[in-house]
C-alpha cells in the first residue's frame, strides 16, 4: 500500500473529504472551462490581446504628408502672381517679382509627389552647412513641472503642455492643471510654491500630444541631409511669458545668443534662423535687445548680426499682430488657446469655459505680442484708410477705417453708422461677386 506522500508525489488523492471536495470542485470549474460560450469568448480575447501586440510592436512608420490630387485652377496656378500683385506698384513689387522668378515652378505637383523637402535636397547634392536655429511659436514649446503644489504629487518634470499626461490632467484634474498653468496676471510670475519652465532640446516641439507632428518634419528633413542635434539648436520658451520676463526670470535671450555664438565659431559658417508665428516676433525682439547696452540688452557690437546670421526664415510671422488673440482676449475663443481638434477639443471647450480661458489667457503676457498694432498708418481712421479705393468707397462717404476701427466719424448717429456699414457690406459684396 503507498503511502500518503508517495500518493501526493504520483499526484494521487488520498480519499479524504477534503480531497473529494477539491476534486468535485476541479470537475465544475472544468465543466465550466468547456462550456462552448465560455471557450469562444475566451478565444475572442485571445485574438484581441493577439492583434494589439501587434500594432504596439509594430515599428513606427515614417512621417508622410499625404494630400489628395486636385485638379490645378487658375487660382492655383496663378496664386504666385496674384500674391505679387498685392504688393503696391513700385521698387516693393519688383523685388518680389524678381524673387518669385527664381522660385521652382511647382504647379500641378502633389506634396505626396514631392515627399520631404529634406529628401529631394539631398538626391540634389545639398548637405548640412550653416548651424540651424530653430524658433517655435505660440503654444506649440512642452512645459514640464519642476515645483507643484500638493494637488500635483509625483508629478516633477512631468508635461503641463504638449504630451498626452496633459491631456489626461486637464480632463481629469482640471483646477489642479489650472492652478499650475496660471501666471500672475500683473508681475508674470509664476503662482506661490510653483515653478513651471519650458523643456528642451528637440523633443520640446517635435509632436503635441501624441501622434500631432509640429516640428518633427523640418527635423526630419533636415537629418536627411545631414543634420543632427549637434548643429540644431532649438530654442524652446515658455510662451506664456512676456518676451523680456523671458529674459529677466529665464535668461532665455542671454542662452540664445550664447548658442548661435558658440555654433557659428565651431562650424565656422553663420547660422540660419527658421522662427514660426510668435517666435517671429520673438526673433525681432532679440535682434533688437542683442545690440542694446547692457543691462537692458545683450550689450553686443551693432555687427553682431551681420556677423553672426547668414539668413532668415520667417513662417507665419504675425508682425502687425493677428486678430484671433482678440478673440482669445475678448471672448475666450478656444481657438486660439489650444491646437486639439475633433471630438477631444470640443470636450475641453466643454470642461473650460469662455470665462475660463479668457482669464487665463489675459494672464499670459505673451498674448500682447500677439495683438494687433500699426496704428492709423495701417488700420486708418473714422475717415479714410489704405484700403479705401477712390471710386468705389470714399465717393460714398464710406472708409475701410471706420469699419476695421469700429469708430465712426464725431456727430455720426447710431443710425448713420449703421446705414453707412450696410452700404459698405453691399459695395464690398459687390466687388466680391464681380
Amino acid at each position: 500500500t503507498a503511502s500518503a506522500a508517495e500518493m501526493g508525489d504520483r499526484g494521487l488523492s488520498d480519499g479524504s473529504p477534503q480531497e473529494m471536495t477539491k476534486g468535485r470542485s476541479s470537475h465544475a470549474v472544468a465543466s465550466r472551462c468547456c462550456h462552448p460560450f465560455f471557450s469562444l469568448l475566451v478565444a475572442a480575447l485571445a485574438v484581441g490581446v493577439a492583434q494589439l501586440g501587434r500594432e504596439v510592436l509594430k515599428p513606427a512608420r515614417p512621417w508622410v504628408h499625404v494630400v489628395e490630387e486636385r485638379v490645378p485652377t487658375p487660382w492655383r496656378d496663378g496664386a504666385l502672381e496674384q500674391f505679387v500683385s498685392l504688393f503696391p506698384e513700385g521698387e516693393l513689387r519688383s523685388v518680389f517679382s524678381e524673387y518669385a522668378k527664381s522660385l521652382p515652378d511647382l504647379r500641378g505637383t502633389t506634396v505626396t509627389a514631392l515627399g520631404l523637402p529634406g529628401k529631394r535636397a539631398a538626391e540634389q547634392g545639398l548637405m548640412a552647412k550653416h548651424p540651424v536655429i530653430l524658433i517655435p511659436g505660440f503654444v506649440t514649446s512642452g512645459l514640464e513641472l519642476w515645483a507643484g503644489q500638493e494637488c500635483a504629487g509625483g508629478q516633477f518634470r512631468r508635461r503641463m503642455w504638449g504630451t498626452v499626461e496633459m491631456v489626461s490632467m486637464m480632463t481629469t484634474s482640471k483646477d489642479c492643471w489650472l492652478r499650475h498653468m496660471d501666471l500672475d496676471g500683473v508681475t508674470g510670475a509664476d503662482p506661490p510654491g510653483v515653478r513651471v519652465r519650458a523643456a528642451q532640446g528637440i523633443d520640446a516641439a517635435d509632436y503635441f500630444a501624441g501622434p500631432f507632428w509640429v516640428w518633427a518634419p523640418v527635423i526630419e528633413s533636415l537629418a536627411q541631409i545631414g543634420y543632427t542635434s549637434s548643429e540644431i539648436h532649438f530654442a524652446a520658451y515658455d510662451w506664456r511669458l512676456p518676451f523680456e520676463v523671458l529674459e529677466t526670470r529665464d535668461y532665455f535671450l542671454s542662452k540664445l545668443k550664447g548658442s548661435i555664438e558658440v555654433l557659428v565659431s565651431a562650424k565656422g559658417e553663420k547660422a540660419f534662423v527658421c522662427a514660426h508665428s510668435m517666435g517671429t516676433n520673438l526673433w525681432a525682439y532679440f535682434v533688437k535687445w542683442v545690440s542694446e547696452p547692457q543691462p537692458h540688452g545683450g550689450g553686443a557690437s551693432l555687427s553682431w548680426v551681420e556677423d553672426h546670421i547668414d539668413s532668415v526664415a520667417l513662417v507665419g510671422a504675425p508682425h502687425l499682430g493677428t486678430a484671433s488673440v482678440l478673440m482669445g482676449l475678448l471672448a475666450g475663443d478656444a481657438q486660439s488657446f489650444t491646437v486639439l481638434t475633433g471630438a477631444l477639443g470640443y470636450a475641453l471647450n466643454a470642461i473650460y469655459s469662455p470665462a475660463t480661458r479668457r482669464r487665463l489667457l489675459r494672464a499670459f503676457g505673451s498674448a500682447q505680442s500677439l495683438a494687433p498694432m500699426g496704428g492709423n498708418a495701417v488700420w486708418g481712421d473714422a475717415t479714410s484708410s489704405p484700403d479705401d479705393e477712390e471710386d468705389l468707397i470714399l465717393a460714398r462717404g464710406l472708409s475701410h477705417g471706420a469699419w476695421l476701427g469700429m469708430r465712426t466719424p464725431t456727430g455720426t448717429t447710431a443710425a448713420e453708422a449703421e446705414s453707412a456699414l450696410a452700404a459698405m457690406v453691399a459695395v464690398v459684396a459687390g466687388e466680391i461677386q464681380a
